[in-house]
Formats: structure tokens, C-alpha cells, sequence
């Protein structure tokens, strides 16, 4: 009888002790919008501790095409905008800060320079 109720008991303590410690994430979602005519790849860059690049999944987007995900963590990413041709080429880089909330971001052209810009969410 002892043995089950330390079993109990130490669950109990364990689950309690985890719950307390648990915090509500502080995350939102991200969404980046392709308003070019081309099609172009998204792909998030990490900065590692050993000093390498760790690249995050390219999303292809065609023309008016959008992808959303979700951060885990508010902060500063890093991202990377390419042209989908063969080979790709870089057309923007640059880090955009993602906060608590979720944000838009715009892939688009002006004067021939492709860049990202954050779209204002609307006001209900």
C-alpha cells in the first residue's frame, strides 16, 4: 500500500512543481506576403552559438501568395529573400523584429530593389 501512494505522491509533487514553474508563451504569428511579380523563396537564418548559419525551411511564394508561422518567442530573426531562378540569388537580407503579437510583412519591388516591409495590422 506504501509504495503506491509514494508512486501518488511524488506525481502529484512532480506535476505541481512543473505547473508552477510554467508560464504563458509570449508568441504570435508571423505572416509575409509576396507582392512582386516573381516568384521568391523566404527562408528564416539562426546565428548558432559555434558561429554557423542554421537555415530555416525556404517558402516558395509565387505572385500574391502569403505563408504564415508561428514564433515561439518574441525577439529579432533574421531572414533572407531570394529570387526562385536557378541559381538563386539573394534580393534582401535583413533582420525584422517580431514581437508578441501577430505581424504582416510585405516582399515588394520599388525601383528595382526588392525589400520587406511590416504591413499595419487593421484597426477593427
Amino acid at each position: 500500500m506504501f509504495p503506491a501512494r509514494r508512486k501518488l505522491l511524488t506525481f502529484a509533487v512532480a506535476f505541481l512543481a512543473t505547473c508552477a514553474f510554467v508560464t504563458a508563451a509570449d508568441a504570435g504569428w508571423v505572416t509575409f506576403k509576396n507582392d512582386t511579380k516573381n516568384t521568391v523563396v523566404v527562408q528564416q537564418v539562426v546565428l548558432l552559438p559555434n558561429g554557423k548559419q542554421a537555415r530555416g525551411v525556404p517558402r516558395k511564394l509565387g505572385a500574391g501568395e502569403s505563408f504564415r508561422e508561428f514564433q515561439t518567442q518574441p525577439g529579432v530573426n533574421t531572414y533572407e529573400v531570394l529570387d526562385a531562378g536557378n541559381p538563386p540569388m539573394k534580393l534582401w537580407a535583413g533582420a525584422l523584429n517580431c514581437k508578441t503579437d501577430s505581424q504582416s510583412f510585405s516582399v515588394l519591388t520599388v525601383g528595382g530593389k526588392t525589400g520587406v516591409v511590416q504591413v499595419p495590422e487593421k484597426k477593427p
